[in-house]
């Protein structure tokens, strides 16, 4: 929904967008571009949680770790970890969703042919494309995120204890809302990712959320978020649940 590239899905919503890929490509449609973020989800997500953790820890002792006055008790070390742990993410992200993307509108990766071509430069290039505006979406992102569920500790700690529920409702809520404040930059990086024209090749990604949002409107900024934000709530939500449960299980 999100490529300009898809004419079968141009201007149509989920439900039109879903029957159009039952119809040309069957059931298995549905599944096109799995494999990199089946292998590589489990690479990033320990990846940011390691550098949130290990980022907030530095900032013990310091004056990040003091509340922002008339914050309700935020401390700026939340927003540093956060940022850390959104450029851990799109590190190791990047690649696999560009090639993702480039599965799912049937369209080349490789520049080249061979084993060897995938260590050229121009390859390692190519799989970075888009590394900017995934970066400003995985920190707009996941700022909102570990800042929630910061608030969400401190103030709800009791529902957020309760087993199962808790966590999921904590990893799905505030992953969704996260994603709402990223979407522009999510629809500018499957843009760019998707585009082997290099039509939009040296544009900033405040730039191409500008263009789009002057030719689409607010409408063409979150394309493809009814989706997008069931996707996440359930699958973040899910995630949580299985961090949390390994979590008790260690102590």
């Amino acid at each position: 929904m999100q490529s300009p590239h898809a004419n079968a899905c141009t201007g149509s919503g989920a439900i039109a967008t879903a029957r159009a890929i039952l119809r040309t490509e069957g059931v298995l449609g549905f599944w096109r571009g799995l494999v990199p973020p089946l292998m590589g989800s489990t690479a990033y997500r320990g990846v940011l949680f390691s550098a949130y953790s290990a980022a907030f820890a530095a900032c013990k002792d310091t004056p990040l770790a003091k509340p922002i006055p008339g914050s309700g008790g935020l401390a700026p070390a939340v927003v540093v970890g956060a940022v850390a742990a959104a450029s851990a993410r799109t590190a190791v992200e990047t690649p696999l969703e560009l090639i993702k993307v480039r599965r799912m509108l049937k369209q080349p990766w490789m520049t080249g042919s061979g084993v060897s071509s995938l260590f050229s430069v121009k390859q390692i290039m190519e799989l970075y494309k888009g590394s900017s505006a995934t970066l400003a979406r995985s920190t707009g992102m996941l700022v909102t995120f570990f800042t929630l569920i910061d608030y969400t500790q401190r103030y709800f700690p009791v529902a957020i204890a309760t087993p199962v529920v808790g966590p999921f409702i904590k990893g799905g809520m505030c992953t969704t809302i996260g994603w709402a404040v990223a979407w522009p930059a999510e629809v500018v990086k499957s843009r760019v990712q998707g585009d082997t024209t290099g039509a939009l090749a040296n544009k900033s990604t405040v730039s191409l959320i500008a263009q789009v949002a002057r030719t689409e409107g607010l409408r063409g900024l979150y394309r493809g978020f009814a989706p997008g934000a069931c996707r996440s709530f359930v699958a973040n939500g899910a995630s949580m649940v299985a961090f949390q449960f390994f979590q008790d299980l260690r102590s």
